[in-house]
């Protein structure tokens, strides 16, 4: 599925649809097809813009509702083409908001929209809508072994990127490489094990720049409830001297990162304090990226 959001024919699908092919087709009314180019692609978010010969009148684009305003329990609709059968709409409610897929190290970087509406393989890439027909999100992600629950970008995040794909091509963001959460304070009682309040590294991508700064990942893996954790890594405690006492903060900070910046991280080792200073490069989409991608497509495919 995806979503007319240009007058010149600009769509908005994901990634992982249109991943690998070598000729792209768009349908309005399911008879007449066009074809399409790819304009440009973020494998991160899974969104791709296509260009095809469509004409739409700026009156008849889609308004993209304020996502930051959204509340759990406000009813939403979902439009697409589940399992090829053709267009059809489901109906539900946000059942979540910041929810994070730990697919990738950069999902908890890209909190996600969760919704009972109905979403099948088909549904990728199309909008879900308000109660007035704003939409507030683009359709991205089905739980396999799930039930009623499925996953979008909000359309605040999906703004910036349509523009910023168009504009340069590619999504430009800094490459810190660290996948992990902040510290469970919960499971530090229950182990019984000293630590501190800040964020826990649990991963670190090779060549990034936490890598090249010697920071360090996770050694113990723990199942702790539903969730799975890696012990032992770094206890990032401050970045730049402000406090991550909690996740709203991390995300602060991180929106206002630059690639180039220099910053200040003190961190948690082994019962002792440090500080470094780091320089962030541009991350290049990594070989992780398109293998997500791919296993999405498969699965798609596969139930099509």
């Amino acid at each position: 599925s995806g979503l007319i959001v240009g007058p010149d024919g600009l769509v908005v699908t994901n990634h992982h649809v249109v991943l690998d092919s070598s000729l792209i087709q768009v349908s309005v009314d399911g008879k007449r097809f066009f074809h399409a180019e790819l304009v440009a692609a973020d494998p991160v978010f899974d969104l791709a813009i296509l260009r095809a010969p469509i004409k739409r009148e700026d009156e008849a684009l889609p308004s993209f509702a304020n996502s930051d305003e959204l509340v759990i329990g406000q009813p939403v609709f979902a439009i697409g083409n589940p399992f090829g059968v053709g267009k059809s709409l489901s109906r539900g409610v946000i059942s979540g908001l910041n929810r994070v897929i730990p697919l990738r190290s950069t999902s908890w970087l890209t909190p996600h929209i969760q919704t009972d509406a109905a979403l099948n393989p088909g549904n990728s890439g199309g909008p879900l809508l308000d109660h007035c027909g704003n939409v507030v999100a683009i359709n991205v992600l089905t739980v396999p072994k799930g039930e009623n629950i499925g996953f979008a970008l909000p359309s605040n995040l999906v703004k910036g990127a349509i523009e910023e794909l168009v504009r340069r091509n590619r999504i430009v963001r800094v490459w810190h490489g660290i996948h992990g959460r902040m510290v469970d304070l919960a499971l530090a009682e229950v182990l019984n094990i000293p630590i501190v309040k800040g964020f826990m590294i649990e991963t670190v991508e090779p060549g990034s720049a936490a890598a090249k700064a010697g920071l360090r990942g996770g050694r113990l893996p723990i199942q702790f409830g539903q969730r799975q954790l890696l012990l032992g890594g770094d206890i990032i405690t401050q970045v730049n001297e402000t406090h991550l006492t909690s996740i709203d903060v991390v995300f602060r900070i991180l929106r206002s990162l630059k690639v180039g910046d220099k910053i200040e991280i003190e961190y948690f080792r082994d019962g002792l304090t440090s500080k470094i200073v780091v320089t962030l490069p541009e991350r290049p989409v990594l070989s992780g990226d398109l293998r997500v991608l791919r296993a999405k497509a498969a699965r798609r495919r596969g139930q099509d």
